[in-house]
């Protein structure tokens, strides 16, 4: 048989309802954008093993100066091959490409099995690496 509800139950299983419901929408509002529609993959879903194929550091290229957005890209490239080459796990990866992400608008992604591609938020490429 169903109990009756006092009215002060009501008022406290009114008020969870709208405490958890708010706390849902702002969650799903202020949630981080999936990749977009590129076809391009997370970098973090390069292959989570001990024997992976090392990629080697772009060198430095002339024309860096001249574009500073340029610049921040070579640097979140190079940090991002330096902790794939130490063999850092994938949720490692995620997290620098997410600090890189906020320090500098910029995200790592796997374009294909032979390139790294850096790109901004409006997902313009910066850098693409053949590897």
């Amino acid at each position: 048989m169903i109990k009756k509800l006092s009215i002060e139950e009501q008022k406290n299983l009114i008020t969870i309802a709208i405490v958890f419901g708010g706390a849902f929408l702002i969650t799903y509002l202020t949630r981080p954008k999936s990749l977009k529609k590129t076809g391009a993959k997370d970098a973090g879903s390069l292959e989570d093993d001990k024997d992976r194929q090392q990629i080697a550091v772009p060198a430095v290229p002339d024309n860096l100066s001249s574009n500073p957005n340029a610049e921040n890209a070579y640097m979140a490239l190079t940090a991002y091959i330096n902790a794939y080459n130490d063999n850092a796990p994938k949720q490692v990866l995620r997290d620098l490409n997410n600090e890189i992400a906020s320090d500098w608008g910029l995200k790592v992604y796997r374009k294909d099995n032979s390139k790294l591609a850096v790109k901004d938020l409006n997902d313009n490429d910066v850098i693409l690496y053949n590897i």
